[in-house]
C-alpha cells in the first residue's frame, strides 16, 4: 500500500488563526500514523473572489492553479474551518470555489476534488460556536465530490482554544477536546 498523500489547512486568512493551528496538529497527527502531509496556509494563495466573467477574461489566476495542483497531489484533506456567521469563511469557500474548476474542455470540474476522503475540524474561541461551520461545508463538499456519503458524527472540535494553548502557542494535543471524526469519503 503506498503513503497516503494529505493536504493541511486551515480556512481562515488570519495570521494567528487557531484552525490553522488545529490543522498543524492534524497533520502532526496523519505524520506520525504514517501519512505524507503538506501543510499550507491559504494566506500563502492570494486568489480574487471566484467570478466566472473574471475567469472567462484572465482565466485562472496563479495562485489558484497551484493550489489546484495540490488538491490533485494529495488523496485526502484535514480541513480546519471557522465559523464565520453560522458557516465556513469566505476564504475556503473561494478557495474550493477556485480548486473545482475545469481547466479545459477534457477536465471535468470537480477533478480536483474527485475521489477524496476529508476531515473536517473546527476550533472557536466560543463554547459551541463550531458547530455550524462543518456540516454546511462538508454538505457543500459532499455534492462536489460525487459518489459521496456524509456521516452526521460531530466534527473534531477544540473549544475556547486561547486557554487550552501551551507555552508555544500551540494548542496542547493533552487538553483539546475528546474529537470523534466528521469524515467525508468517497465511495
Amino acid at each position: 500500500m503506498s503513503t497516503p498523500r494529505i493536504l493541511a489547512f486551515g480556512g481562515s486568512l488570519r495570521n494567528d488563526s487557531f484552525n490553522q493551528k488545529l490543522a498543524a496538529i492534524a497533520a502532526e497527527g496523519a505524520r506520525e500514523a504514517g501519512a505524507e502531509v503538506t501543510l499550507i496556509s491559504l494566506r500563502d494563495f492570494p486568489m480574487p473572489l471566484f467570478d466566472q466573467d473574471l475567469e472567462a477574461e484572465i482565466g485562472k489566476p496563479a495562485e489558484a492553479k497551484r493550489l489546484k495542483a495540490l488538491f490533485l497531489t494529495h488523496q485526502g484533506l484535514l480541513i480546519a474551518s471557522p465559523e464565520y456567521n453560522s458557516s465556513y469563511s469566505a476564504a475556503l469557500k473561494n478557495a474550493v470555489d477556485w480548486v473545482s474548476r475545469g481547466d479545459g474542455p477534457d477536465e471535468p470540474p470537480i477533478s480536483a476534488l474527485a475521489g477524496k476522503s476529508a476531515v473536517l475540524m473546527a476550533a472557536s474561541p466560543g463554547g459551541s460556536a463550531v458547530s455550524g461551520a462543518s456540516f454546511p461545508f462538508g454538505c457543500s463538499l459532499a455534492t462536489s465530490v460525487s459518489p459521496c456519503s456524509p456521516t452526521r458524527s460531530p466534527s473534531p472540535r477544540l473549544f475556547r482554544p486561547s486557554v487550552r494553548m501551551d507555552a508555544s502557542s500551540i494548542p496542547s494535543r493533552r487538553q483539546k477536546s475528546k474529537p470523534s471524526a466528521q469524515r467525508w469519503r468517497s465511495s
